[in-house]
């Protein structure tokens, strides 16, 4: 699975997280990773995934509301959000 441009891969640990929700994996981005017994977790695979996405993507959203305020010299912005 290659995701070393996706939101989620800013997570410092996603490599980690990965390999507990999907024990199959045998390799991320370009790392290979050891190879475990597989069986099928289904469902709850996507959901982890989809929640790891969705925190990177909220993260991200932070970041470009804080470099816009930046750019904007929007002080009162700044302090709401810290």
């Amino acid at each position: 699975i290659y995701l070393e441009h996706n939101p989620v891969a800013s997570d410092f640990e996603y490599r980690m997280q990965l390999t507990k929700i999907i024990p199959s994996l045998t390799q991320i981005d370009a790392n290979m990773i050891g190879c475990v017994p597989t069986f099928d977790r289904g469902p709850a695979v996507m959901d982890k995934l989809k929640k790891m996405q969705e925190r990177a993507l909220e993260k991200a959203a932070a970041i470009d509301e804080t470099a816009a305020a930046l750019r904007d010299g929007d002080e009162e912005k700044m302090c709401q959000e810290s």
